[in-house]
């Protein structure tokens, strides 16, 4: 577990840096509108790779998990080809229609038909990029997480010198571009890798087999998973498209910034581990199991959400300054709610996510869609009056609250209870991370980095237990001392 965690968390945190140097390309070639337009296209891609191909993990995962845990190769052939056929026929179904309806598309999204060709190019990149995201995905059903690491890097560091190029020369609509080359550097490496990955087995990447039954499972647990994403994605979008409508596309990009810097850390310390965690909660059984493996999911997220966390509130002024510009100076005033909010998302995931894996559709659908619908409400109601602002703040509201729901859900179906050590974990975690922000609203940036460091240890102490500091006092002394007997 640890070693494979250990390895999604340095390819992520190498894809993070990728993310950061690309958000500064994107701050200096296209400005902060255009980081809003481009920001606008992000999100539609987001949106339907979600419905074509991202919510095709769960399914993936539990599907091809049941085959091998039956030896069943037949029926890991069918759910390998049938998902590839579902997601590049509906890929394109969606580039159609995008090209179809491209004016009036741009004026809804960005308030002008001026930006149709900008659709135009994003739907191109439609099918190349769904495709690669299936390709990513079984890597991660099949459990091989050192090829899906080695792909995700190559992607990364593709991406970002395609950006460089094209950005440079053909601005936004060259940052648009880099998707669909980027699409296909994806789909031809991790197609490699899965040929390596499943050997003799691997089926062909174009192939066809029908098996209705199957379909019909398929589409109605992916039907769980489309309806959330759809409604998680859409929501960007929709809110997206009301701050430009009533701020500008210049609030536009400052809000873009805000969801990218969260998503980048949750990458990091959350998300990413779903690589590891998926197939093991999938195929748990046990109510004692699913709760220890909920309990492990979240305390490994928060023991590495806290530190990045209290650098962001500590570093926010130099940050947004060194990676953006001075054009985006109101992002540093946002990240404060934000951050809390991103805390309440890392303490109910585990268990949100969990519920899908389990193959509770009903109950995840339900959870998802009322966040998502306080979240549009509290956004539409606030943003009269707080602007950007208002937005944050309802994001804020609504993971308050599906917190609560969600924890009141797993604890009646899987007899999930917070072991006393994770209570510990987040109470100290909550209480550090409103210190560090009190403290840096009011001292200056040297005191509050001073301050932060004990802050931060004492944090460090009173959430790990006995055992944990024992092992790693032992890995230390392990690993370290050698080093330095030697230099002796």
């Amino acid at each position: 577990m640890l070693k494979s965690s250990a390895i999604v968390w340095v390819v992520t945190i190498i894809g993070i840096g990728v993310g950061l140097a690309q958000a500064k390309i994107s701050a200096l070639y296209l400005g902060v509108e255009g980081v809003g337009v481009f920001g606008q296209c992000l999100a539609i891609l987001t949106l339907i790779q979600l419905v074509v191909g991202n919510a095709i993990l769960p399914a993936a995962v539990r599907f091809v998990a049941l085959g091998r845990a039956a030896n069943d190769l037949e029926q890991i052939r069918r759910v390998v080809i049938l998902m590839r056929m579902l997601v590049f026929a509906v890929a394109l179904l969606a580039m159609g229609m995008i090209i179809g309806f491209a004016k009036p598309l741009a004026y809804i999204i960005f308030s002008t038909p001026a930006f149709s060709h900008l659709l135009i190019l994003l739907a191109v990149s439609l099918p190349l990029t769904t495709l690669a995201t299936t390709q990513r995905t079984l890597l991660q059903a099949f459990e091989r997480v050192d090829l899906w690491a080695l792909d995700t890097l190559i992607w990364s560091f593709g991406g970002l010198v395609l950006l460089l190029v094209l950005s440079a020369t053909y601005g936004v609509a060259g940052a648009v571009l880099h998707l669909s080359l980027q699409g296909l550097l994806s789909v031809v490496v991790a197609t490699w890798l899965y040929r390596r990955a499943r050997g003799p087995h691997a089926e062909p990447l174009v192939a066809r087999v029908w098996d209705a039954a199957l379909v019909r499972q398929i589409m109605t647990y992916n039907g769980a998973a489309v309806s959330v994403s759809l409604a998680y994605a859409g929501t960007l979008l929709v809110l997206r498209a009301l701050v430009i409508h009533h701020a500008g596309l210049a609030a536009g990009g400052i809000y873009h910034v805000v969801v990218q810097l969260s998503l980048q850390y949750l990458g990091i310390a959350l998300l990413s581990l779903l690589a590891y965690w998926s197939p093991v909660i999938a195929r748990l059984q046990s109510q004692s199991e699913i709760s220890a493996a909920i309990n492990s999911y979240t305390r490994l997220s928060l023991f590495a959400l806290l530190p990045l966390l209290m650098g962001v509130i500590v570093l926010r002024e130099p940050f947004v300054l060194l990676v953006y510009s001075s054009e985006f100076a109101a992002v540093q005033y946002l990240l404060p709610a934000q951050v809390l909010a991103d805390l309440l998302r890392a303490a109910f995931y585990p268990m949100f996510i969990s519920i899908l894996l389990q193959g509770r559709l009903v109950p995840y659908v339900g959870i998802g869609l009322c966040r998502e619908a306080v979240l549009f409400v509290g956004a539409w109601a606030l943003l009269a009056h707080l602007n950007v602002a208002g937005v944050v703040l309802a994001t804020l509201l609504a993971n308050a609250g599906v917190a609560v729901v969600t924890y009141a859900y797993v604890r009646r179906a899987f007899g999930f209870r917070y072991t006393a050590a994770n209570l510990r974990l987040l109470g100290a975690s909550g209480a550090a991370l409103v210190l560090v922000l009190g403290i840096s609203c009011i001292a200056s940036l040297a005191m509050s980095i001073a301050l932060a460091i004990p802050i931060g240890l004492a944090w460090l102490w009173l959430s790990s237990t006995p055992a944990e500091r024992t092992y790693v006092q032992d890995y230390l002394s392990q690993h370290l001392a050698p080093v330095f007997s030697q230099r002796n």
